[in-house]
């Protein structure tokens, strides 16, 4: 007899959606070590300085542009997180845990990210984005005391996502943070239809805050092909890579530049 065999839902899983992700934050980070490093002064400078220095030195602007697209590729993590972060709100089964391992990430990530962005290993201008990520689990908690899509409701999840983006400000979070928060309680609240244009409006919405978001609608390409299974990634490489990427960068950055 023929064995049978199972077959493999087509389309992208979860932790191939992470993956890609990851791979875009990758390439994000290494746009930010570029601008750091090679154009940390030239950004101090006025933009009739910086047209003198370009002239001068032609690179600059080859720099500049090479950082600029990276960082717009690394605005592609951005949708996907936000994705996987409201669909792993509708599945869990202990959304307790699922925050305390989503805070720990972002306490994880938080010196290896002040050490490459800033410097010091306690930098206030911003909090890394995973901070971003938590609000967001937070705002959908709250979201589902108002399912009911009546007048009253609506207001209410207007003005829980107004306040959670708000904390995001007040708490000085990176701009990728706010803009996930936002990205991710439109997929929510359009899981059911026009999802997809729900995400690229929200992608339009937040380019004010950060617009490296004009170029993150391309990931939609990626996100339509999903196929609603989890994969078999392990849940530690999940949640660790973040940090690990970040600290091996910032090592990069304090002692090779």
């Amino acid at each position: 007899m023929e064995r049978l065999r199972t077959q493999r839902p087509e389309g992208l899983s979860g932790s191939v959606l992470r993956a890609w992700g990851l791979v875009f934050l990758l390439v994000g980070l290494v746009g930010r070590l570029i601008r750091q490093s090679a154009l940390g002064d030239f950004l101090q400078l006025t933009m009739d300085e910086r047209m003198a220095a370009m002239e001068a030195d032609p690179q600059l602007l080859s720099l500049l542009v090479i950082a600029v697209a990276l960082q717009a590729v690394e605005a592609c993590a951005g949708p996907i997180f936000a994705f996987l972060t409201a669909e792993g709100f509708g599945r869990t089964s202990n959304l307790k845990n699922y925050m305390l391992r989503v805070a720990g990430v972002a306490l994880l990530s938080e010196i290896p990210y002040d050490l490459l962005m800033g410097g010091k290993v306690f930098w206030w201008d911003y909090q890394n984005p995973v901070f971003g990520v938590l609000l967001s689990l937070v705002l959908l908690y709250f979201y589902q005391r108002f399912e009911e899509n009546n007048g009253k409701n609506i207001a209410m999840k207007v003005l829980l996502l107004v306040a959670a983006v708000l904390w995001a400000n007040m708490l000085r979070l990176d701009p990728f943070g706010a803009c996930v928060i936002v990205l991710t309680a439109a997929l929510w609240l359009f899981r059911d239809k026009f999802r997809i244009l729900a995400g690229i409006m929200a992608c339009v919405i937040v380019s004010p805050i950060s617009m490296f978001y004009l170029a993150a609608p391309m990931s939609f390409l990626i996100l339509r092909v999903y196929n609603g299974e989890k994969g078999g990634d392990s849940r530690w490489v999940n949640y660790l890579a973040y940090p690990v990427m970040l600290l091996i960068f910032a090592m990069v950055a304090v002692y090779f530049i």
